[in-house]
């Protein structure tokens, strides 16, 4: 089922490419109405269904994303007329996979290097017993959900990038940068605010061990007043690589994950044990996002002032 997953990845971003945000959505509610419904009759065999358990978890998916292949093709082809037979010839064929994996080779060792680095992370932590790995794999799951909204803003700031790159109005992109970072830094400061009081029971939701559910409180207070300046570091990649500078962004995560992340965590846990650890994150994500947003404003000055002296 591994096309039925990856096509309608790759349609929906197109789509978006072309200012369009609301159906590639649509899209993927209709995936997960269709998961919603399919997995218990396929899980626990209700009614006519087998029971098919894990199985029937990865078949249910695989039938939604089927669905949503179809329709990400019809839109593709018919709406926004994408989709050709024509055959260009090889030369341009060529031309246009290598434009694509100038970006999409970096931007896929990023995603190499994420869980090289937690997995790096995962093992110090490991050091200080069981529930620390578990109340990490928690905080994992937490801050995902956290940060959702700043990870679709990465996802959308790139059509919008690319779009006001092509019209030279740099203008624009420090604009959206700036208003971007504004939101990364208040819903950062928000869940801060709110996991100082209740950080603990969020890890009740997905733990009853009194010790695990304690270190999760604890990572959340430290970890999350950078959740802002992680964010922006997210923002910031996503634009470098809308702008053409995919090494610049894979520079930017490099940095972030085994150049800041995995020393400052390794000193944070031989120095202060596991507050030492989550310290040592929050410490990492600060230094990358401000780092990260300097430079990107200092290369959209320069790109600016050479806009205009043409």
């Amino acid at each position: 089922g591994l096309a039925f997953v990856v096509i309608p990845m790759i349609g929906n971003n197109a789509i978006r490419s072309a200012g369009n945000t609301t159906i590639p959505s649509a899209i993927m509610l209709t995936a997960i109405m269709i998961n919603v419904i399919l997995d218990p009759l396929l899980i626990f065999g209700i009614g006519p269904f087998p029971r098919l358990e894990l199985e029937g978890a990865a078949l249910a998916t695989v039938l939604a994303r089927s669905v949503t292949l179809v329709v990400s093709l019809l839109f593709l082809h018919f709406r926004f007329n994408m989709l050709t037979t024509k055959f260009e010839g090889f030369k341009q064929t060529f031309e246009s996979w290598r434009e694509i994996l100038h970006v999409g080779i970096p931007a896929a060792v990023t995603q190499v290097l994420t869980p090289i680095a937690i997995g790096m992370v995962t093992r110090l932590i490991a050091s200080d017993g069981n529930a620390s790995v578990a109340a990490f794999g928690v905080c994992s799951r937490i801050e995902m959900f956290i940060l959702s909204p700043i990870v679709a803003l990465a996802a959308i700031i790139i059509p919008f990038t690319g779009q006001n790159f092509g019209a030279a109005k740099i203008g624009r992109i420090r604009e959206g940068l700036s208003l971007s970072v504004i939101f990364s830094l208040t819903l950062g400061f928000l869940a801060w605010v709110v996991f100082i009081f209740a950080g603990e029971a969020a890890g009740k939701l997905f733990n009853d061990s009194p010790e695990v559910f304690k270190k999760v409180g604890l990572y959340l207070k430290i970890v999350a007043l950078a959740y802002g300046f992680h964010g922006i570091g997210m923002i910031a990649a996503s634009i470098l690589n809308a702008l053409k500078k995919p090494f610049h962004a894979l520079f930017i995560n490099f940095f972030k994950l085994l150049l800041l992340l995995v020393p400052l965590c390794y000193l944070g846990m031989h120095s202060w044990r596991l507050p030492g650890a989550f310290s040592g994150i929050s410490a990492a994500y600060f230094i990358s996002g401000i780092a990260a947003l300097l430079y990107l404003r200092q290369f959209l000055k320069n790109s600016l002032s050479e806009v205009n002296n043409e």
